[in-house]
């Protein structure tokens, strides 16, 4: 009879058990958005899954996923991003969102990791602009300068180290793989390549990741120290023929090499600083070699003349070299010694022009 009493109990409690999600969802400043249809996506597939209707700011959605996936909600002009899973989900749509408001999913396992992954970024954004501003009314720039540098490591450091434990908490799931791949941007190399060797194989499997990993190898394989690695393009000359990487690198000269592209604003910015630190030292020692990626080539020529570019370039190399060297975003400018060796990378404005000339000085 125990026993009898002991297997109903356990199948009462799995009969009472949540089986489907329910997403309780409130949107701030009603008065922007009072009333209407909150329409729910699948981020996957563009699809709407279900729509409800708001009334008083406030709204729900009830259903069963078989599956975890990212979804998106949407009330008018204010959005919040989730992941669809079974559980109770409370979701804040904050019309302000586009200029700091509050917006936020939570309530069950994944959601959690993601509310978390964004306060971590959100909290050290704000520590990095705060201390910006407090070093900025500095008189001695250059003690300033050396002030921010080592506060920002401080602040990787920390964002790091919060990072990993919030991944392998989350290693098991679709969420490790994007707070994994935010991980990396904040500790060396070396913890990265060890990390993806105790990677589980769940998670290697995850869309998206094997493409992750291979690019962070392919940053671990060309960071500074590093030889670099050449590349052909068979029509990469400005007049269609083939050029090769090594035409221009390794040959005795330290190059500061721009991968660019024409549609990029960051790019066209940096650009000016380029050119002031190629009058400065072009020459016997130095000079500097334009890598066009995923751009057309007619667009990339256009950029050449009305931005002034006035050393060689490499023209159509769409992904080829972004893949060899792990680049994730452009501008990336890398200075390659005269035997080859990568000397430094992400070098940006006063600190690029900088490194240059120590180099040169030496």
């Amino acid at each position: 009879m125990r026993k009898l009493f002991i297997a109903a109990l356990a199948a009462t409690m799995v009969a009472c058990a949540p089986t489907g999600y329910e997403i309780s969802g409130v949107v701030t400043n009603p008065d922007a958005v009072s009333t209407g249809k909150v329409m729910l996506f699948s981020q996957k597939s563009g699809t709407v899954l279900d729509s409800a209707t708001l009334v008083d700011g406030k709204f729900t959605f009830k259903g069963v996923q078989e599956t975890p996936e990212k979804a998106m909600i949407m009330a008018g002009r204010s959005r919040v991003q989730l992941i669809l899973e079974n559980g109770k989900i409370e979701v804040k749509l904050d019309n302000a969102n586009m200029r700091g408001g509050d917006t936020y999913a939570k309530g069950t396992k994944l959601n959690d990791a993601v509310n978390e992954q964004t306060k971590i970024m959100n909290e050290a954004s704000k520590a990095v602009a705060a201390k910006y501003q407090e070093i900025n009314a500095m008189e001695d720039k250059d003690a300033a300068q050396a002030a921010f540098a080592a506060f920002q490591d401080s602040v990787s450091a920390t964002v790091g180290a919060k990072f990993k434990a919030l991944y392998m908490a989350n290693a098991d799931n679709m969420v490790g793989a994007d707070i994994f791949t935010a991980y990396t941007n904040f500790v060396s190399p070396a913890e990265v390549e060890e990390a993806i060797k105790t990677m589980p194989e769940s998670l290697k499997n995850q869309p998206g990741m094997a493409k992750q990993i291979a690019a962070i190898e392919a940053l671990a394989a060309t960071g500074e120290g590093k030889m670099f690695t050449d590349f052909t393009i068979e029509d990469g000359g400005v007049n269609g023929e083939k050029v090769s990487f090594s035409d221009y690198v390794g040959k005795g000269k330290y190059v500061l090499v721009d991968f660019f592209a024409s549609w990029c604003g960051p790019c066209k910015a940096e650009i000016p600083n380029i050119i002031e630190i190629y009058k400065e030292c072009a020459g016997d020692k130095f000079d500097v070699l334009g890598v066009a990626v995923w751009d057309k080539v007619d667009a990339t020529k256009k950029a050449v003349e009305s931005e002034g570019i006035i050393w060689p370039v490499i023209y159509n190399c769409q992904s080829i070299p972004t893949d060899i060297y792990g680049i994730k975003g452009i501008p990336q400018v890398m200075l390659i010694g005269p035997d080859g060796t990568i000397v430094a990378r992400n070098l940006r404005g006063d600190a690029m022009k900088a490194k240059v000339r120590e180099v040169l000085s030496k």
